[in-house]
């Protein structure tokens, strides 16, 4: 496990994810985020924050595995070796106060001892102020929760940090869209209206569509850092950044730069862009707009979170290396790209996206091996039915309505629309579940296929598709989608079972904002193993 300086570096707080932590990737016990003003002290120092701290401060051969820090996203996703912040690098100093500087020695100082109650403050202070936003990004995992979640961090709350604020390295406002936040907006007027906060940097993170309605505002603060959420160009950035116009983001950006080269040098500009298949062949126009403006972008990969799985399937190669079949020539894209970045002494950029290059390669190495092997199983014939339903009534009488552990309403959340049935809300949670069915495989391995068909989506999304055990994890699989005449489609997934005996079921998800559609036609099969008779009609909530 790499140890990570994010317990001593950051503090980080989420309103509507009612979490505060020491970075958004941690997956252990983080504690609740408080809407009346609270002692900085109370998170900074909190049982789960020095568990943290004591995760990253044992020697490697204390570790102690799985913790929320063994299978952190973001180490997974850099080089080896990068660090989340390095305290090894040279400061420079010049322009800090005499708190900050302080701050940094002592930060530094509990870091290199492994404390865990830190001396210092965090030296970056991180909100996610809410998720209210003017766009609906096709992989944004806020969107399908929106509306039932509106919950903002206090600007009140944080601005009563004086002390720590105004002796951190960096402070950044993040939503949603910051300037749709009414609680963002309101934080970052105060903050830059405040002398005491001149040699703290400000850093917001925006979609780049709103900000030049506040540069009245904006221009006022010395140390300004924008990170602009881009992911593509052109007809790319639109068809995923639905409802912004590039012309405007791009012209905003554009005016940005302008002014930090004639009159706010310590301002600073960046994109960022997910690795996605809608832009990988515009890769190379990405590349060049960014080296003929000398403009700083980096590149990631993105969770599935409910609500997102559609836009996951469809678009995430890095994930579904499958999707690059349909984009002969894709490391062209990359290699082109990569190149105009080296040229225009943009490494950051560079680097990212030869780390995911690199990924995509591996995996296209064994997609090549996969294929070969779902050739053979699509050339069974002697497959057991586990399950097997069609139609409307069918369907309904198979599967079975579970809340998610965090629901906030009564059912139905799913409802009769003629001969389909379709989810009417996307709240996370939420699910319709097919009964468990016993297996056993006595063999090596066995194989569980599931087809599930939608004779027409007309423009509708379907329902998020997947197959799970009795412990509610997820089963491994290989996705395939074959188009159906007439606009339907039929997805198969096909999992391994190992030797012994299990309960798998087919569970429905709702995927994205309004109606999404469960498929009409659903069947499990086996080979290699065999399906226990006697049916199991337990629906637990998982």
């Amino acid at each position: 496990m790499h140890r990570c300086s994010a317990p001593w570096y950051e503090i980080n707080i989420s309103a509507p994810d009612d979490i505060v932590s020491a970075c958004c990737f941690y997956a252990g016990e983080k504690d609740a985020w408080l809407d009346q003003p609270t002692d900085i002290a109370t998170y900074w120092n909190s049982p789960a924050m020095r568990t943290i701290r004591r995760i990253n401060g044992l020697a490697p051969e204390q570790e102690q595995e799985p913790n929320g820090c063994s299978t952190c996203f973001h180490f997974q996703n850099v080089e080896d070796g990068a660090h989340y912040f390095d305290f090894d690098q040279p400061w420079e100093v010049e322009g800090l106060s005499p708190a900050q500087i302080d701050n940094l020695r002592r930060a530094r100082d509990d870091f290199i001892s492994g404390r865990e109650e830190a001396t210092c403050t965090p030296l970056r202070i991180y909100a996610n102020f809410g998720w209210a936003c003017n766009l609906a990004c096709t992989m944004c995992h806020q969107v399908p929760r929106r509306d039932a979640n509106r919950r903002q961090v206090s600007a009140d709350s944080l601005l009563a940090w004086s002390d720590a604020l105004q002796a951190a390295r960096d402070v950044t406002v993040m939503g949603g869209e910051p300037f749709a936040l009414p609680e963002a907006i309101k934080f970052i007027r105060a903050f830059i209206a405040d002398p005491a906060y001149d040699t703290v940097p400000l850093t917001i993170w925006t979609n780049g569509t709103v900000h030049h309605k506040h540069m009245d505002v904006l221009r006022r603060k010395r140390k300004l850092y924008m990170v602009i959420s881009i992911d593509s160009i052109g007809e790319g950035y639109e068809r995923i950044r639905a409802g912004g116009k590039w012309s405007l983001v791009e012209r905003n950006i554009l005016d940005f730069l302008e002014l930090q080269r004639t009159t706010h040098p310590e301002w600073a500009l960046q994109t960022t862009a997910v690795i996605q298949k809608t832009g990988i062949p515009l890769l190379p126009r990405f590349a060049e707009f960014h080296a003929k403006h000398n403009l700083r972008t980096a590149f990631s990969d993105f969770i599935v979170i409910r609500g997102t799985e559609d836009t996951f399937d469809d678009e995430n190669v890095l994930h579904n290396v499958q999707l690059l079949d349909d984009l002969p020539g894709w490391e062209d894209y990359f290699s082109e790209a990569i190149a105009i970045f080296q040229s225009a002494k943009l490494d950051l950029a560079a680097s990212t996206l030869d780390h995911y290059r690199a990924r995509l390669t591996a995996a296209v190495t064994a997609h090549r091996g996969k294929a070969q092997e779902a050739a053979r199983i699509r050339g069974i014939n002697e497959w057991e039915s586990v399950l097997a339903c069609r139609g409307a009534d069918e369907i309904a009488a198979a599967f079975a309505y579970s809340p998610g552990l965090d629901a906030i309403a009564a059912p139905p959340q799913a409802a009769r629309n003629g001969q389909d049935i379709v989810f009417t809300s996307t709240r996370a949670g939420d699910h319709f579940a097919s009964d468990f069915r016993p297996i056993r495989v006595d063999g090596q391995e066995g194989i569980l296929r599931a087809r599930f068909r939608w004779p027409g989506l007309a423009g509708r999304r379907r329902a998020h598709m997947w197959l799970q055990n009795d412990s509610f994890a997820a089963l491994a699989v290989e996705r395939q989608v074959v188009a159906l005449p007439h606009g339907g489609m039929e997805l198969v997934l096909t999992a391994r079972l190992p030797t012994g005996a299990d309960r798998v079921r087919a569970v429905a998800y709702p995927t994205g904002e309004g109606v999404s559609l469960l498929p009409d036609a659903v069947e499990l099969e086996l080979v290699g193993a065999t399906a226990s008779n006697t049916r199991d009609h337990g629906h637990s909530v998982g």
